[in-house]
Order: structure tokens, then C-alpha cells, then sequence
């Protein structure tokens, strides 16, 4: 898949993602030996020049310590944002998503 081809989503992701680890004051290099990654696979993800599968993007939320509902403004923009992925890559942050209101509710 090229750049070209990455859904809007994926951007919109990346940007995030990078915020939430300046914010925690984490470089690329520290996430990635943290994670065993190359600090080129976290770029990669932060400039949506590869699109994040569910496993990963529950790796990178356990390190910067966040939830789903911290990404995202509020529901209806999750919503928006489920609806752009591409297809089956998210289900279990669908999932984990419901399972936060769930605890909230209860």
C-alpha cells in the first residue's frame, strides 16, 4: 500500500499518536527499543506511510499509557474514524472501545 493509498484515518491516527508521545516526552528511538522496534517503524506510523494493525496499536497504546477514549475527541469521532479504516483491520479496538463504556456505565 502506498502513502497515496492510506485512508485519511490513518493520518489522522499518526498525528495523534505523535502528540500523545511528545507529550509523555518519549522519543521514536525509546518507544521502539521499549517495543523492539526500529524508530523507522514508529515514523512509518506517525506520517501514515504504513497503515497500524490492531496489535500493534495496542502496543503503542500500553507504552504512552492511554486509552482508547483518549485518542478520540468523543464518540461520534471514533465512530467516523472506525468507518474510514479499512476493512477488519480494528475490530478488537471496536471492541475494547465498548468494553470502556461498559466500565464507565457500571
Amino acid at each position: 500500500m502506498t502513502t497515496s493509498e492510506v485512508p485519511l484515518a490513518y493520518e489522522e491516527l499518526g498525528k495523534r499518536l505523535k502528540i500523545i508521545r511528545r507529550r509523555r516526552r518519549l522519543s521514536q528511538k525509546r518507544v521502539a527499543e521499549a517495543l523492539g522496534w526500529s524508530p523507522s517503524r514508529i515514523s512509518r506510523y506517525e506520517h501514515a506511510n504504513r497503515c497500524i494493525d490492531q496489535e500493534s496499536l495496542n502496543k503503542l497504546f500500553q507504552a504512552y499509557d492511554v486509552k482508547v477514549k483518549d485518542v478520540f475527541v468523543n464518540e461520534n469521532e471514533f465512530v467516523r474514524f472506525a468507518d474510514s479504516l479499512l476493512p477488519l483491520d480494528f475490530p478488537i479496538l471496536i471492541k475494547s472501545r465498548e468494553e470502556e463504556e461498559d466500565g464507565l456505565e457500571g
